[in-house]
């Protein structure tokens, strides 16, 4: 372990005293975001560089996204000129710290995740992030900032400034907002909580309407003809009143089991398989959440991940899955016995 363990005599509940540590004694600092980081964690990367610059001028932060960034997170990167790398070129050696933010699992870091494995081996990672952590990732962490409540990373983010005392600027609360916008699908999944950020960041100058057009974008072709094959791929089965719908895409199998949702499935779970890499994305409606109890990243994604030597994690309402070993076929096994188990009944397909 490095010099960064020199702070060992301070009180271990000071969090925010030992992260400042930390961030003082590091010269090099990498923000890393999972791949394809969509607007809420690419806000929240960006917000964090202007806080560790606030906090130490010298030190040099980049941001990592591994693969790059989703289309609409290239909207905001465009808008707020943030500047973000998809590999470590140039990093000879490790940093002297790391944050992981808006990830929690070393899985979806994708090409980078045995380097970054082996880096943080050396020095340490901070977890920021409001999704429910993969165990395998708070071995490597001696500072997590999670708030599983949190409709956003962006909201944690801003509970690190207030810890610090340190006021956002007008363009970071507008940068906050937007991230905030974008995973609480503008405040539609939002509590008292999160309107109360949204107001705060509005005192500090950001604008909702701003934040909105810089989020809009209206879905492109191969997003759209993805959608619809989800839809036509569909098998339907029923438990009890619930209605749960599965499909397969190669991509954009986050926006397929959203458009399931958005057709009338109480659960959605679309599979695909790319580069012997199989990919599970669960959505379920807030009645179905509200009303089960079920948490999908916690009780599904989290369970099928470590029992296929993978990952998962996600949202009460959203989540999602890794594997490299195991068939898409005794996986969807897996989730089904696991969601009849969880609701008490088989599934029963609906014939077409």
């Amino acid at each position: 372990m490095s010099r960064l363990t020199s702070h060992e005599s301070r009180d271990p509940g000071d969090k925010h005293g030992l992260l400042a540590d930390y961030i003082h004694a590091s010269n090099r600092i990498l923000i890393l975001t999972h791949q394809n980081a969509d607007p809420d964690a690419v806000c929240a990367a960006f917000s964090i560089r202007w806080l560790i610059k606030k906090l130490n001028g010298k030190a040099e932060a980049r941001i990592i996204s591994p693969e790059g960034v989703s289309e609409q997170a290239r909207s905001v990167l465009s808008r707020f000129k943030i500047d973000v790398e998809e590999g470590l070129e140039g990093l000879d050696s490790p940093p002297d710290l790391s944050f992981m933010v808006d990830t929690s699992s070393m899985w979806t870091l994708g090409p980078l995740k045995e380097r970054v494995e082996s880096m943080v081996r050396e020095n340490p990672i901070v977890l920021v992030d409001h999704h429910h952590p993969d165990e395998g990732i708070l071995k490597y962490s001696p500072l997590a900032f999670i708030d599983e409540e949190a409709t956003s990373t962006c909201e944690v983010v801003f509970k690190l400034y207030k810890g610090f005392g340190v006021t956002p600027s007008k363009k970071i609360s507008q940068i906050l907002l937007t991230g905030t916008m974008f995973d609480s699908r503008h405040f539609m999944i939002a509590n008292s909580e999160t309107f109360e950020f949204a107001a705060e960041m509005c005192r500090l100058g950001a604008s909702p309407s701003a934040s909105a057009e810089v989020l809009h974008m209206v879905a492109g072709l191969s997003e759209r003809i993805a959608r619809l094959k989800a839809a036509q791929r569909c098998r339907i089965y029923r438990v009890k009143d619930w209605i749960i719908a599965i499909s397969n895409l190669s991509s954009y199998q986050a926006s397929g089991a959203r458009a399931l949702v958005s057709l009338g499935a109480d659960l959605a779970v679309v599979m695909g398989e790319k580069d012997h890499v199989c990919r599970v994305n669960l959505r379920a409606a807030e009645s179905f959440v509200g009303s089960t109890g079920i948490h999908l990243g916690r009780d599904l994604a989290d369970d099928i991940g470590r029992a296929f030597d993978g990952s998962g994690g996600g949202h009460s309402s959203a989540a999602g899955i890794i594997v490299e070993k195991g068939s898409l076929d005794k996986i969807l096994s897996h989730i089904m016995g696991r969601i009849s188990g969880l609701l008490g009944a088989p599934l029963r397909e609906v014939k077409k």
